[in-house]
């Protein structure tokens, strides 16, 4: 029998470059070809080599193979979709327990959205080779800017849970509660900014921390830490002053999670304008990741803020044209 590798025609890159980038311990192990595609995962990278070749490559770039993964991909993709929008739509058939489930079918929905978001932002073979290739590196690479993850979840707990005693009293003696902000507190915007409300939304925050923060770092680590920091202030900010106005009931806001979606609205941005840096329509999939982050948080707290998560996406675009600004601006200085 002839081969699968006979059918297949490719572009290789030297073994030199794959194994310094993507091999794992520097090692170069041979795949066989039935057992990739049987056993293929997404969040797994594997390259290939054609037997007597000297040079590897992610079986997605290769013509024939590509397209076989590709079409096992959309299938998954197809079956966990319909699965999560049955489970989704099951609470209806249940009569008196519907109002019980709203909540659990609105997250599941939200999710189906993501998963409609990744499904039709990858259009071929090529396009999930990229998101593949992409992940790895962030992986790879990203493991440098995780640093500044690891700090603020340690600073941020310690903070609330052994110098302030619990994650409670530390929301209400150091979170920006609006009456006493507008009475002077206002040191209260920047100390509410890093105490949460309890620890399952310090776990949730620092995740989003730890998704998003490495991708922004490959832009800018210093820009990435002043828009984090900066959103988080800034919803701090809007919250109260929406609140000092009368524009809006709540009366405490504490967490950085209007950092988290500026770092995601300047990504959003970059990754449009730049958009031969990212994966084909990755800017689609953080669209669809910041509308599931805002529905989830509603979802699992219906008490958290979506002012403080818009006013961050808006802090961090007005950052984004600031800065493209200030460059285009001193291109022209210099060409002048």
């Amino acid at each position: 029998m002839e081969p699968a590798w006979k059918n297949i025609s490719t572009v290789t890159q030297p073994i030199n470059e794959w194994r310094a980038l993507t091999l794992r311990n520097g090692k170069v192990r041979q795949t066989n070809v039935d057992q990739l595609i049987q056993h293929w995962k997404q969040a797994r990278f594997e390259l290939v080599c054609q037997p007597g070749g000297d040079s590897f490559v992610n079986p997605l770039r290769l013509n024939s193979l590509g397209d076989v993964i590709y079409s096992k991909w959309k299938r998954q993709q197809f079956a966990v979709i319909a699965t999560t929008l049955a489970i989704a739509a099951s609470p209806f058939f249940l009569g008196g327990a519907i109002k019980d489930a709203m909540h659990l079918t609105l997250g599941i929905l939200t999710l189906s959205i993501f998963l409609c978001a990744m499904y039709f932002s990858t259009p071929n073979a090529e396009a999930l080779a990229e998101r593949v290739e992409y992940i790895h590196a962030l992986t790879v690479d990203g493991k440098k800017y995780v640093w500044f993850c690891v700090i603020m979840a340690i600073a941020s707990f310690i903070a609330s849970q052994f110098i302030f005693g619990s994650f409670d009293s530390a929301a209400y003696s150091y979170g920006a509660i609006v009456s006493i902000v507008d009475h002077g507190g206002w040191w209260r915007v920047v100390t509410g900014s890093f105490i949460h409300f309890g620890v399952p939304h310090w776990v949730l925050n620092n995740v989003m921390l730890i998704l998003i923060f490495p991708i922004v770092a490959r832009v800018s680590v210093v820009g990435a830490m002043g828009v984090f920091l900066g959103g988080a202030i800034f919803s701090e900010l809007a919250y109260v002053i929406l609140g000092v106005l009368g524009w809006q009931s709540g009366e405490i806001l504490v967490g950085y999670s209007g950092g988290l979606y500026a770092l995601l609205s300047f990504l959003i941005i970059d990754s449009i304008v730049n958009r031969e840096s990212y994966p084909t329509r990755f800017f689609v999939l953080l669209m669809a990741f910041s509308f599931m982050g805002i529905v989830g948080a509603k979802v699992i707290n219906p008490h958290s803020s979506l002012i403080a998560h818009i006013s961050g996406l808006l802090f961090g675009a007005l950052i984004y044209l600031a800065r493209t600004g200030v460059r285009a601006r001193s291109v022209r200085q210099k060409n002048s």
